[in-house]
């Protein structure tokens, strides 16, 4: 077992719930209620006075993907919206410090999950860290790539928007047209880094032979 799964590990077994006083996010009227994750899924109930409060229930199986930034969760279901040409289910919440739920959604969630917050790297200090621009469309967020043993983390300058964290085990590709420049292909999407000093050669054949020892296990 690798660093970063031994911490999950340890993280979301001293964590078993995370609950959250939030705002269902809805195109008609946002609404208070309380989100709990834990072990088996994602639970939202209504907090509004009122005879029958709704309530949503979404085990693992049920969840095609969460989104997550430190004050706003999207949950993507299987479900489809009949009145939107079928389109997936979604639901927003907004809310405080939605870090405290990373664990149990990286466990609950492999390649489901993107955390679009910057998660501290396990095992010792980064391998290496650079200024860098995270490139967003025809703007992006400043901030700092730090590079670990299982993990590449981007901190944005911006507490709220901007940060992610990526394990190499969620990576497909790394690409660089030169030592200026990084694109980290995750989960269907690339992202793309604008890095302010050279990334050393040496780390980066590091990380390439990493996920080519990963691919061919």
């Amino acid at each position: 077992m690798n660093a970063l799964a031994l911490l999950l590990l340890i993280a979301s077994s001293a964590a078993p719930a995370a609950e959250f006083a939030v705002t269902h996010v809805h195109l008609r009227r946002d609404q208070p209620g309380k989100l709990v994750v834990d072990q088996s899924g994602i639970q939202y109930t209504e907090t509004k006075q009122q005879k029958q409060p709704h309530t949503y229930v979404w085990k693992w199986n049920d969840i095609q993907r969460v989104d997550l930034e430190s004050r706003r969760m999207e949950i993507t279901t299987y479900k489809d919206v009949k009145w939107l040409a079928g389109r997936d289910q979604h639901f927003t919440v907004a809310g405080e410090n939605f870090a405290a739920a990373y664990p149990i959604l990286r466990q609950g969630l492999p390649r489901r999950f993107v955390p679009e917050i910057a998660v501290p790297l396990s095992g010792s200090a980064p391998v290496t860290e650079l200024p860098a621009k995270r490139l967003e469309g025809r703007s992006g967020q400043e901030g700092t790539l730090k590079i670990g043993e299982d993990q590449l983390v981007f901190v944005s300058a911006d507490p709220l928007h901007g940060s992610h964290t990526w394990i190499l085990s969620e990576v497909e590709n790394i690409s660089s047209a030169d030592s200026l420049a990084l694109t980290i292909a995750s989960l269907g999407t690339d992202y793309r880094l604008q890095l302010k000093q050279p990334l050393p050669e040496s780390i980066y054949n590091a990380l390439w032979r990493k996920l080519n020892v990963r691919r061919t296990h």
